[in-house]
């Protein structure tokens, strides 16, 4: 009888992620010690939880690529700013509550909006298959009817392990990048292709990126509420920097030039264009307008841009070995040091913020957190062994 039990209750086994907080030490003993050894249970929730992160690793890719497409998509390319620059620049000269209430209900909107194209957006692609021709009895290539789409609410579901990983890595995912990480990353998340309710947690902070709501790691919050007012503010700064020293802005044009790619600073610091950047494609590209460029002079990554933002895209051989390029802020903070009693006329621009899961793509190393205590002082004596040898 107990073996039937086990045989009708097995199949729930290991589909779900379970926390538990527990306010005493938790010992196993007598026959639930000896369960628990026998069946191996602790390495495989051990394993279980590796494959989880680094699963997590390769999804994020997925819905990385995903916002991308979407925040470079016509649709988004059609939203108009207008409005709400026009709002805020009044809730700065006004105090008045009514008019601040009147910005929060456009920005609200707007999110909704954003959000709807989001919720809208597919990507569809065909999908072939080797079958066997009865007549002939020989495979033949056939393109399927079935289509496998990229949608926000299949990149929160089941068919996220059954198609949408399995064709991101055939499809899409160039040969060059998938290394040793990659390849382990693609082996845990078909660990849980049949058991993708372990995710459920997981689904439910991916799907919040997308909503509209008032909350920080929402995508709509950060292009709307957060890096909107800064690229505004921007545009202010420019647009003293043409009436006070429009040399600056000569200067950095020039600096500038290849990453421009024939653009004028003043068609980018134009409320009209910030719809190009959302992405954080388009937000690298920006902050590099405001930072220079560190890679032309050390040969690393260039900053590649799709073709409606510009072509900027030379190989590392083009590198001057020289100097990085220099941006629009240390141009200002040059001609403020050469114009002290002008100085607080101008003031600095404010980069953008990294758009929502970029920002867990750091440019320097961090290393993984510690599980346990005893991993991290023998990394600290392996530390310590390096800086003090014998």
């Amino acid at each position: 009888m107990s073996e039937q039990k086990n045989f009708h209750f097995s199949h729930f086994v290991g589909q779900y992620s379970l926390h538990k907080t527990l306010c005493f030490e938790l010992r196993p003993v007598g026959a639930t010690r000896k369960h628990i050894k026998n069946l191996n249970l602790i390495s495989k929730d051990q394993k279980k939880e590796t494959d989880f992160q680094n699963a997590k690793n390769l999804i994020d890719d997925i819905h990385r690529y995903f916002i991308e497409r979407v925040l470079f998509s016509e649709a988004a390319s059609k939203i108009i700013w207008q409005e709400i620059a026009e709002l805020t620049r009044e809730v700065k000269k006004n105090s008045d509550p009514s008019i601040k209430n009147i910005l929060n209900t456009a920005q609200k909107k707007k999110r909704e909006e954003i959000s709807k194209i989001f919720s809208d957006f597919k990507i569809t692609f065909e999908t072939h298959s080797a079958k066997t021709c009865q007549k002939k009895k020989k495979q033949e290539d056939i393109t399927e009817k079935k289509e496998i789409l990229f949608s926000k609410k299949r990149l929160c579901s089941e068919a996220l392990f059954s198609e949408i990983i399995p064709y991101y890595w055939d499809e899409i995912l160039a040969d060059s990048v998938k290394t040793e990480e990659k390849e382990k990353q693609y082996a845990a998340c078909m660990t849980f292709k049949k058991s993708s309710t372990y995710f459920t947690g997981f689904y439910k902070n991916r799907e919040n990126i997308y909503a509209a709501e008032k909350q920080g790691v929402s995508l709509a919050w950060r292009i709307t509420n957060e890096n909107f007012p800064k690229f505004l503010a921007n545009i202010d700064i420019f647009q003293k920097i043409q009436q006070e020293c429009p040399e600056i802005l000569e200067k950095t044009e020039k600096e500038l030039s290849k990453i421009l790619d024939g653009k004028r600073l003043d068609e980018i610091f134009r409320v009209e264009y910030y719809s190009y950047l959302m992405s954080q494609t388009g937000i690298e590209f920006y902050n590099t307008i405001l930072g220079g460029n560190p890679s032309e002079a050390t040969g690393q990554r260039k900053l590649r841009i799709p073709s409606r933002l510009c072509s900027f895209s030379s190989s590392p051989s083009e590198a001057t070995g020289q100097r990085k390029l220099q941006g629009l802020n240390e141009a200002i903070n040059l001609w403020r040091q050469k114009n002290p009693e002008k100085a607080k006329r101008i003031s600095f621009m404010s980069p953008l913020y990294a758009q929502i899961l970029s920002d867990r793509q750091k440019k320097s190393f961090i290393g993984e957190r510690y599980l346990e205590d005893t991993a991290l002082l023998e990394a600290i004596q392996e530390f310590h062994d390096i800086l003090v040898p014998n």
